[in-house]
């Protein structure tokens, strides 16, 4: 009786579990990657993509990248994502597993090695031509061949001499049979086998592809256009646009012997050839990679072998078999393998034996009602493994051992030695030493107080004061009083002036020549990588104010030794903002949804604002004070009102995050925003139609656009986008265009560059890879000057101008510089 009641009540604790799962299915979902940061846990999706399949080609899926430092899912995009690791895109340009861009040009026409493991082969064929005085081959990836589990996959893209968006231009072949898979949105065709799935993301020209438990590539089929050909000099002759493919690899478990062009990236032991801080870094070894055909294993650097492959399949099935659980806990009852899909246990007890067989049934085929079935089922083994609800169920199950005497034996306690796991800074969030390497300490003259970082995972929703936030022990009495003395003299100035605040922002022409950095003016204002810099709107002070990765911020006077750090936030500042009425009020944003107020007067950080999303960008326009305009979470942009104390309107504008929101000076109504999306969007919001917004104008670039910033005028706009180029419209309605190239190419260790404006519609400014800064000419539209120093050590990335001061021009870098060009020496 017993035994029945505690087996009971583990069906009754397995019901409820499953039902559980069942309910919140499609709202969680596990890491099963092992050795990654976040294995073995259950993690939700975001509201705006509750579940990782969508039934429109739009729409962004639920994914967790199960090796980044916070475990949470975020919204991704079905289509090649060319700015991460994996991907190969345009006139070949890969990035590899150790996120490092590169090119790999080859030869028209010929096939190589892209990645190729034990049991994975993947090829690629390159289609190009070579234009007159030219030293080799335009060339793009047309084709993939595949070597999976004894099969063969090609997909290609389809010759044609003008592209046309309503034609599928993917062809396919399966163990050399064509394969037509079903158009339609998520439409899918699985191998017999159900190993190989081929699943359409839109109605034609889109795929996934995902080879199980091996690797998951993304598709996407596009023509060389017109622009392409104008800005790169492709000279593509008119019977053939190049349809190529772009590609994204995902990969489970490459073996440490993977090589290829790409595969060889994802080795522990690879070092890149490639040098850091080249514009474009070729890499060689056409006859390393080179392979006969399309679906040949073939070549000097490949490892693929068909016999390994055979071999894997024929371990993991009898790996499998082993595992099967004969104990007397089974009570006698029939029990299908989960594991074992073309197989049936039966367990049969006898008076005291149990007996255990194994019946093939090869020829069986499963349905996807079964198969889907098994998912279900793997997933609650891997739920109920995390909760150790199996173990728990034994315990009460259990039948208690009847005890006759009881005694209380004291125990002494066990003394064990705690085992210390050593951790490195880095995954203790914790900056470097500020002293750095010997001799680095000349890079700047500004010693500063750094403390580590706070590591802690919960927002603190409170207010801070500024003693909590300081990261020094020094006192910052005298920088208080200089924020409150120049906000009264702001005060003073606008009273005095009726009342109004007048904008007193110059403009004026300016000497390049003249622009020099003095060493006196370089100061190391925050430990690690500066994300966003601030010149205070003021003529009688020259400070700055950076904002980190940490969550940091500092303030520097120009010219003075001290610095002044606090740490009220602690993910990237996002955005920082001068109240342009009241200086001793400094705006801060940051990505983990939260923005505070920096008080002066009250001497502490007060909570404005915080938002379950990501907060990317934040402006306040100067005729609006009152209000704080700031992108959040997946395209959308919110206003936050002070008079009501709450945000007052919010609309989804872009498909990915907002990266920079800047105001027209003569039409402070109109709007522009760039977005990771690949586009920039100008808005007028003075015409909300059903709490929607249209756009004005949008430019669109191949790749995520940086920045979009108007000029002093309000009659030009300058955007920076990953795809290399700056764009500069003008015109009454922005008509006009014009494409400027430039290596915006600053990998993972850099902030991405943000071309500004000058004080005029003449310059725009904007980092090098080379350490020096860029001067593009608006007229010439090209780069005219490269500000360089001796003095400079870093690469400057993220830049901001006085408004006041012709001529002084910020700049900052990756290790918590800050250089200060000036005019005067």
């Amino acid at each position: 009786m017993e035994i029945a009641k505690g087996s009971s009540i583990l069906f009754m604790v397995l019901i409820f579990v499953t039902s559980l799962i069942q309910a919140n299915a499609y709202y969680y979902r596990q890491c099963t990657t092992q050795g990654t940061r976040c294995y073995g846990k259950y993690i939700k999706c975001p509201a705006e993509c509750p579940t990782s399949e969508s039934t429109n080609p739009k729409a962004k899926v639920c994914h967790i990248d199960c090796d980044k430092p916070i475990c949470r899912a975020v919204c991704r995009s079905r289509k090649p994502n060319c700015n991460a690791p994996g991907s190969g895109c345009y006139d070949p340009r890969f990035i590899g597993g150790d996120g490092r861009v590169f090119y790999f040009h080859g030869k028209s026409n010929e096939h190589f090695s892209l990645v190729s493991d034990t049991n994975l082969q993947i090829n690629a064929h390159f289609i190009g031509h070579r234009p007159a005085g030219r030293a080799r081959d335009y060339t793009w990836i047309q084709a993939l061949g595949i070597l999976f589990n004894s099969k063969t996959i090609s997909l290609e893209a389809i010759k044609t001499p003008q592209w046309n968006d309503n034609v599928d231009h993917l062809k396919f072949t399966y163990n050399g049979n064509p394969l037509v898979p079903p158009e339609g949105p998520l439409s899918t065709w699985y191998s017999p086998e159900k190993d190989v799935k081929v699943e359409r993301v839109g109605s034609r020209n889109n795929v996934i592809v995902t080879l199980e438990d091996v690797a998951e590539i993304l598709v996407n089929v596009v023509p060389v256009t017109n622009e392409d050909d104008r800005v790169h000099n492709y000279q593509v002759p008119s019977d053939d646009c190049f349809a190529h493919l772009e590609v994204q690899f995902r990969f489970f478990g490459l073996s440490p012997k993977v090589d290829g062009v790409l595969g060889r990236t994802y080795r522990l032991d690879f070092e890149n050839p490639a040098k850091p801080g080249v514009a474009m870094p070729v890499v060689g070894g056409e006859d390393r990679y080179r392979t006969t055909s399309l679906l040949s294993p073939n070549c000097a650097s490949c490892v693929f072998s068909q016999e390994t492959s055979s071999e894997k399949e024929t371990t993991e099935m009898t790996g499998l078999m082993g595992t099967l659980d004969c104990s007397k806990f089974s009570y006698g009852l029939g029990i299908f393998a989960p594991k074992l899909p073309l197989y049936i246990l039966f367990i049969q007890i006898k008076t005291k034996s149990l007996t255990c067989s194994v019946s093939p049934m090869a020829s069986q085929k499963l349905t996807d009602y079964e198969r889907k079935r098994l998912d279900n089922i793997r997933r609650n083994d891997e739920m109920m493994a995390a909760l150790k609800l199996r173990s728990k169920a034994t315990e009460l199950s259990k039948r208690p051992s009847v005890a006759t005497k009881s005694y209380n034996v004291e125990k002494k306690p066990k003394i064990e030695t705690p085992i210390v796991i050593r951790r490195s800074l880095r995954t203790r969030g914790i900056p470097p030493d500020s002293k750095g390497l010997h001799g680095d300490s000349a890079n700047s003259n500004t010693p500063i107080s750094q403390s580590p970082i706070k590591t802690e995972s919960s927002k603190h929703l409170g207010p801070l004061s500024f003693a909590d936030a300081r990261d020094s022990v020094d006192s910052d009495t005298s920088f208080v009083e200089s924020l409150v003395s120049l906000a009264k003299e702001k005060a003073q100035a606008g009273s005095s002036k009726g009342g109004e605040f007048l904008d007193e922002e110059i403009e004026g022409s300016l000497e390049l020549e003249s622009l020099y950095l003095n060493p006196e003016n370089i100061a190391r204002v925050v430990p690690g990588r500066i994300v966003n810099v601030r010149f205070f709107p003021s003529s009688s002070v020259k400070m700055v104010a950076a904002g980190n990765k940490f969550g940091n911020v500092g303030f520097w006077n120009v010219g003075q030794s001290k610095v002044f750090l606090y740490h009220p936030h602690k993910a990237p500042i996002s955005g920082i903002s001068v109240h342009p009425h009241c200086l001793s009020k400094i705006y801060t944003s940051c990505y983990d949804g939260i923005v505070r107020l920096m008080d002066a007067e009250k001497e502490r950080f007060d909570l404005v604002f915080d938002s379950d999303a990501s907060i990317y960008s934040l402006s306040q326009p100067k005729h609006e004070a009152d209000c704080l305009y700031f992108g959040e979470g997946s395209g959308g942009l919110s206003i936050w009102d002070s008079r009501i104390g709450k945000r007052s309107s919010h609309w989804v504008l872009h498909e990915s995050r907002i990266n920079t929101i800047d105001f027209n000076y003569e039409n402070p109504h109109i709007v522009a925003t760039s977005s990771s999306d690949g586009t920039a969007c100008t808005w007028d919001l003075r015409y909300i139609d059903r709490d929607k917004l249209s756009a004005l104008r949008t430019f669109t670039h191949k790749r995520a656009v940086q920045s979009a910033y108007f000029s002093p005028s309000g009659r030009s706009l300058a955007t920076t986008s990953s795809d290399n180029t700056i764009g500069i419209y003008s015109g009454v309605n922005l008509e006009d265009e014009a494409s400027v190239y430039h290596n915006n190419q600053t990998g993972r260790w850099l902030s991405s560059f943000r071309a500004i404006w000058g004080w005029d519609e003449s310059y725009l400014f904007v980092g090098n890879t080379k350490r020096s800064v860029d001067v593009v000419s608006t007229v010439e539209k090209r780069i005219v000057r490269s500000l360089e120093s001796p003095h400079m050590s870093a690469i400057p990335c993220r830049f901001d101008k006085h408004p006041y001061e012709v001529g002084m021009l910020a700049g900052t870098t990756a290790g918590g510089q800050v250089y200060i060009w000036t005019t005067s020496r």
